[in-house]
């Protein structure tokens, strides 16, 4: 019986390393078909629970697209400085 000597993990990926740039070492790629089932209804929207929080999320988009990008920059700024206080607050109370 012939013994093959075993090829350590480092030498197989330096193996694919080195095949990497040789278009003859590479196989056709997979291609999937299309699905001939149509898609669910409810495929690509997202999940809102309640009429509320569509309103909800209409008025902070409708709020957004009426800043200019320095107010909007403003605002997430002046927030970000009001998490930090409340955060310090609670921390050395």
């Amino acid at each position: 019986m012939k013994s093959e000597k075993k090829i350590s993990e480092t030498g197989i990926k330096q193996k694919l390393v080195n095949d990497a740039d040789n278009p003859e070492r590479w196989e056709e790629p997979i291609t999937v078909p299309p699905s001939r089932a149509p898609r669910p209804e409810w495929y690509g929207r997202t999940r809102i629970s309640s009429r509320m929080e569509q309103a909800q999320i209409r008025r902070v988009l409708e709020h957004y697209e009426s800043q200019t990008d320095e107010e909007a920059d403003a605002e997430i700024e002046s927030g970000l400085k009001t998490r930090r206080w409340k955060c310090q607050r609670r921390f050395f109370q």
